[in-house]
C-alpha cells in the first residue's frame, strides 16, 4: 500500500498521477490517438473522393472529345438533350 507520509511514497503517488495525466492527454489529446485515428479516416475519404473525381474528369474529357471530333454524337445530343429535328422532320414523343 502507499505510504503517503514517507518522501518515497510522496513520489510513487505523484508518479501515478502523472502517468494517469500523461495518458489521459496521449490518448484524447489534441494530437492524441484519438485524434490521429479520426484523421486518418478523413484522409482515407478524401483519398475516394479524389479517385471519384478523377473518374468523372476523365469521363467528361472523353465526352469534350467525342464532342470535338464525331459529327455523329453532336447530332445524337442535339436530337435527345436538346430536342432538336431537321427541318421538314416530325419528333414523336412516346408516352
Amino acid at each position: 500500500m502507499l505510504n503517503f507520509k514517507t518522501k518515497d511514497g510522496k513520489f510513487k503517488v505523484f508518479f501515478l498521477l502523472e502517468l494517469l495525466i500523461f495518458s489521459t492527454v496521449y490518448i484524447f489529446g489534441g494530437q492524441g490517438l484519438q485524434t490521429i485515428y479520426y484523421m486518418s479516416q478523413y484522409n482515407r475519404q478524401l483519398q475516394q473522393d479524389i479517385v471519384n473525381l478523377q473518374q468523372a474528369v476523365t469521363a467528361l474529357e472523353q465526352q469534350l472529345q467525342y464532342w470535338q471530333t464525331d459529327d455523329f454524337y453532336k447530332e445524337q445530343l442535339a436530337r435527345e438533350q436538346l430536342q432538336m429535328a431537321r427541318p421538314q422532320e416530325q419528333i414523336y414523343y412516346l408516352i
